[in-house]
């Protein structure tokens, strides 16, 4: 039968040899050795590392969601503008206007003297809209460019005429660009009858 001793830590046995007495000498293990730190913060470095690269993404995709929200809103906004004109206008001014061309011009005349010529027009990636003799008017956000605006003239008899405008919008800020976010406006509206 063996007696066994407990003195603080250390496991004594009664009748141990030498190497046996030594071994049952060591301290029990308690507490944590330099490498089950260091796996620890590895570990802890590792989920730290993920989580900021997650949340890096979803700011990404937070401005990259508000981005191509502005764009849209541009897109609206300039259609409706374009559209009314051109609803509300009594013909189409073809001296006043270039079609056909990545800067294009569209000349409308209408009803209401005052407001007559209507122009739109792209300038240094904003369209502008001028009513008459009136001072030209930015009708796209200063968040936003026009790369090109395109408009075509589409006659056919016993119709009215129709007018067919392209243009492509993309986002203005530097941090943006490298997404290459463009928008693409394709729109036909026609005078009234």
């Amino acid at each position: 039968m063996r007696n066994l001793l407990k003195k603080k830590g250390v496991l004594l046995t009664q009748n141990s040899s030498y190497y046996g007495a030594r071994n049952a000498l060591r301290p029990s293990a308690k507490g944590s050795t330099l490498i089950e730190i260091l796996i620890y913060f590895i570990i802890l470095a590792i989920f730290l590392l993920a989580a900021t690269t997650f949340a890096i993404q979803i700011m990404d995709v937070n401005d990259t969601s508000q981005s191509l929200g502005e764009m849209e809103a541009n897109r609206e906004f300039i259609s409706e503008k374009i559209t009314d004109a051109i609803y509300a206008a009594d013909s189409i001014s073809s001296t006043g206007s270039t079609f056909d061309n990545d800067n294009g011009i569209l000349a409308l005349h209408m009803t209401q003297g005052a407001d007559s010529p209507t122009k739109f027009y792209l300038s240094e990636g904003n369209i502008y809209m001028q009513e008459g003799t009136g001072t030209a008017v930015q009708i796209n956000t200063n968040d936003v460019k026009l790369d090109y605006l395109r408009f075509n003239q589409v006659s056919y008899s016993k119709t009215p005429d129709q007018i067919i405008i392209d243009a492509q919008i993309s986002p203005i800020s530097t941090e943006m660009a490298h997404l290459q976010n463009t928008i693409l406006m394709h729109l036909t509206a026609s005078l009234r009858q």
